[in-house]
């Protein structure tokens, strides 16, 4: 039985030494465990990147008024936003109202923003290979009904 032991616990002292030395190192061996978490790895890959020049169409969703949840096109160059336009012709869109949705980074601080205020229920999704936000949703408390909202971004293209 004593022989047993050691070969259990030989054979366990592999994965958990370089799961510690990972963890030593600041390297999540398990992956992102919490919001706050997956919102750092993907906010550092798309910062890797180094993208400055981009274009993509993000869907709000809010009780708002439907200029404000218009798809609309966002079109940032070296790092500003150039453009924010309806994405289709079928309705307006009120740029001031994506002021805090025009670029990756605000996109990023709107979902950090979320994430600290502690809601009852949140989501969000991001590129695996760029890092930037897909979309997010969120719901801040169980008990009212239109404090929920969220985005989505599609169209995503780097610019060169």
């Amino acid at each position: 039985m004593n022989q047993l032991r050691r070969r259990a616990l030989r054979a366990l002292s592999v994965p958990l030494g370089l799961a510690l030395a990972l963890a030593a190192c600041g390297l999540d061996p398990f992956g992102p465990s919490s919001p706050a978490d997956e919102l750092r790895a993907a906010r550092a890959e798309w910062e890797r990147q180094g993208i400055s020049s981009y274009r993509y169409t993000v869907h709000r969703s809010c009780e708002c008024l439907p200029e404000a949840t218009a798809p609309a096109r966002v079109e940032v160059r070296d790092g500003r936003t150039v453009s924010v336009v309806a994405a289709t012709s079928a309705r307006q869109v009120w740029p001031e109202a994506f002021g805090a949705y025009d670029t990756v980074e605000e996109l990023f601080a709107v979902i950090e923003e979320a994430i600290a205020r502690d809601p009852y229920r949140f989501s969000a999704r991001y590129d695996e290979r760029l890092g930037y936000p897909l979309g997010f949703s969120v719901d801040f408390d169980r008990e009212h009904a239109d404090d929920e909202g969220g985005l989505a971004v599609s169209d995503f293209e780097v610019i060169e």
